[in-house]
């Protein structure tokens, strides 16, 4: 398919749960607009929740390039709005933990923008100085286009995975001290849904490593922290609808209920599918076959457990 300046796209079955994710995060970052926009506490995670849909769409279109030089504008968009999703996000929980009434809380906290920021120049001045040398391979994470590495884009690309590591971490630990700190049941459940979400992309990075570690020769076609956003976004969704999480008065039926509880078990379903290939592909089976089977028996079991969808979405409770 070829689409002018935007350049030659290919179906790739592999790029739909980052689709999935970005329309979740879409209609989060739409509904807080349209209900929130003037309310200051609101919006730095609005401006994070469209960070978080551009990097969803940033991983659906470079899984999806037939051009490297397309590949490469969509990498660039990826990484810097992770840099920015993750920086927003420690930006907003730290204002709702010290409960500033400015927008930007004290100025010394912008000093924490000067990594997404030096990422952007990068991109706007060589972007093949993270990206040297793009070849066409199999194996790649996003798509048929990988990069050989050099020193500066190992140091540069270690630099962009260690900041998100610690904003991501400085995050959730705000949001938990929120939680701890405070006595108002209402402030608690609030805080709850931000640590589950946030713990969401952690988690499934966190198995994604694992694997690898434990696995020989594992190359994963999907990066599951991106993947699990879609669960994240469905836990605030959830959130923001069940238990008014910013004061929005939005009556919810059953079915959008089963909605969200549909999103978290197709993505429970697309990553076991995922890590247990690598695990099964050494038996009589094909591995594919026997991964798409235990797969199912992960959801059937995570279903039957919860069997309602706030006991997913609400554990805290």
């Amino acid at each position: 398919m070829d689409l002018g300046f935007l350049g030659r796209y290919f179906w790739n079955w592999w790029a739909v749960p980052y689709f999935l994710s970005f329309f979740v995060g879409l209609i989060i970052t739409l509904l807080l607009l349209s209900k929130k926009r003037d309310d200051k506490q609101v919006q730095l995670y609005i401006v994070t929740q469209f960070f978080l849909a551009l990097l969803s769409l940033a991983a659906a279109l470079s899984s999806s390039s037939l051009d490297s030089s397309n590949w490469l504008v969509w990498s660039a968009i990826n990484i810097t709005s992770s840099l920015f999703a993750t920086t927003t996000l420690f930006h907003f929980s730290f204002y709702l933990l010290k409960g500033d009434n400015s927008f930007w809380g004290t100025k010394k906290l912008l000093v924490i923008y000067i990594i997404p920021l030096f990422f952007s120049l990068i991109w706007i001045i060589n972007p093949h100085i993270i990206y040297p040398d793009i070849i066409k391979i199999d194996l790649a994470l996003f798509g048929i286009f990988w990069s050989q590495s050099t020193p500066t884009s190992a140091f540069l690309l270690l630099t962009f995975y260690t900041y998100l590591g610690v904003m991501v971490f400085l995050a959730i630990q705000n949001f938990y001290r929120m939680f701890r700190q405070t006595e108002d049941l209402e402030l608690r459940r609030r805080a709850a849904y931000f640590v589950l979400s946030s713990l969401v992309p952690g988690i499934a990075l966190t198995i994604t490593l694992g694997i690898q570690l434990l696995v020989e020769n594992y190359a994963p076609k999907l990066e599951m922290a991106i993947v699990s956003l879609s669960i994240a976004g469905a836990i605030i969704a959830y959130g923001i609808f069940k238990d008014q999480l910013f004061d929005l008065d939005v009556i919810v039926s059953k079915s959008v209920k089963y909605a969200l509880l549909n999103i978290v078990l197709a993505w429970v379903f697309v990553i076991s599918r995922e890590l247990l290939i690598p695990i099964v592909s050494s038996t009589f089976f094909s591995g594919n076959e026997l991964a798409f089977i235990l797969a199912g028996f992960v959801v059937v079991t995570v279903f039957g457990r919860s069997r309602m969808p706030c006991i997913i979405l609400s554990p805290w409770r």
